[in-house]
């Protein structure tokens, strides 16, 4: 900066860089709501869903059946795709929408996200050996379809972009992981 400009780094940083003031929210104060669907969200035809993800994404009817009936994906009345990212409990503390042409994020700000978990068999904790991990809710259902899930003693997740946290949570929550897949592009 001095040689460009020939002022030193603070009187650069005074004129050009506003000056931010961020103070944390207190969360001490605040009671903790679990995350809340609306009541019209869930469309049970799910019509929308298997066309795309079927004909669009090319994934079998089976694999998307099966995400169905165990509550990961559902589809909302104007027809957008619901994935649903669960905490330490099961519980859903996420839903990411996806359409073909849009893509809108509802959160709860106090999520513990571990990011969109499928788990075959709904194996105890010690009993998983390997994560699979994915950047996508649907690179993991396409991987789901292409291998059959063979691995039966694994969790596979998506981190819903590249956010490590998720890895990392994972980790803690499966205490026996002895080998972790990137499925990432």
């Amino acid at each position: 900066v001095e040689i460009i400009t020939g002022k030193n780094l603070e009187d650069f940083k005074e004129k050009f860089i506003p000056t931010i003031r961020y103070s944390p929210p207190d969360k001490s104060k605040k009671e903790k709501s679990p995350f809340k669907m609306e009541l019209d969200e869930t469309d049970e035809r799910y019509s929308r869903l298997f066309a795309y993800l079927n004909k669009t994404r090319k994934i079998s009817y089976k694999t998307i059946s099966e995400f169905v009936e165990k509550k990961l994906i559902s589809q909302d009345r104007k027809g957008n795709i619901n994935f649903k990212f669960t905490d330490e409990n099961g519980n859903i503390s996420y839903s990411k929408k996806g359409s073909t042409d849009k893509s809108f994020n509802y959160i709860d700000s106090d999520a513990d996200i571990r990011g969109f978990r499928y788990i075959p068999d709904d194996l105890k904790p010690e009993d998983i050996k390997s994560i699979y991990v994915f950047e996508s809710p649907i690179d993991l259902m396409s991987f789901a379809d292409i291998t059959n899930i063979k691995n039966k003693n694994s969790v596979y997740m998506a981190m819903n972009g590249l956010k490590h946290n998720s890895v990392i949570k994972n980790l803690e929550d499966f205490p026996n992981i002895e080998s972790i897949h990137l499925c990432v592009d």
